[in-house]
């Protein structure tokens, strides 16, 4: 069970970074899909786990709207964000156990314990189709950036809160990160337009909602065995 909560864990760490939620934005309301490849560069993982970890992640946006979904053998996981309310909700589905935890722009601040420096830098690349400017973050307890690849293209000019990095505006497209010394790195793979009904990002009636701290006590009873 203990590997179960590790899995979790990494995935609740890649889709975190990847919440790109916005606080306004510029220019034509995006639709579409966009799909991201999860690799592990260097890490040191044994056949058991392997098979759990997740490997895409894919985000659908309906102009004020998003939902980022990852699914592994054993679990999915979704994270709902409303770009005009500022709410998120995340959908847990861990072998047949399905949780729903409400979260709105001020709970999730107030647990980023500092706000990293963003450093946008001229040096571009073209990732899926898309100009990517590559953006540099550093956090106060590193003094290793993280670099960033990011477009205007798809969202325009946006301020994610609900991230990793805080003040990077427009969608990531690429980056890897270190969560408890696996690296992690995601890499959009296509961009495909296309709409979606509001009810795509509604609560399933089958999800019982509790709050993280309950949550948080489900799984670290789990860990315990």
């Amino acid at each position: 069970m203990k590997s179960i909560v590790r899995v979790l864990c990494i995935t609740f760490a890649v889709m975190f970074v990847f919440s790109d939620t916005y606080a306004q934005k510029k220019g034509k309301a995006f639709n579409g899909t966009v799909l991201y490849e999860i690799t592990y560069p260097e890490a040191e993982i044994d056949p058991a786990m392997a098979g759990q970890l997740p490997t895409q992640m894919t985000v659908i946006i309906n102009e004020t709207k998003q939902k980022t979904e990852i699914s592994t053998g054993m679990m999915s996981n979704i994270v709902i964000i409303d770009m005009v309310t500022n709410k998120t909700v995340i959908l847990l589905d861990l072998m047949g156990q399905k949780f729903a935890i409400r979260s709105s722009k001020e709970e999730m601040q107030s647990k980023q314990e500092t706000t990293p420096n963003v450093k946008v830098t001229e040096e571009t690349k073209e990732i899926a189709g898309y100009k990517c400017k590559k953006v540099e973050v550093t956090s106060e307890d590193s003094d290793d950036p993280m670099i960033v690849w990011v477009t205007d293209e798809i969202l325009g000019d946006y301020d994610n809160w609900a991230g990793s990095f805080p003040g990077v505006k427009g969608l990531a497209m690429e980056y890897i990160a270190d969560n408890n010394g696996m690296k992690m790195k995601m890499s959009v793979q296509t961009v495909t337009p296309g709409k979606f009904k509001d009810k795509d990002f509604l609560i399933p009636s089958d999800f019982k909602e509790v709050t993280a701290e309950e949550l948080q006590e489900i799984f670290g009873g789990m860990g315990g065995e």
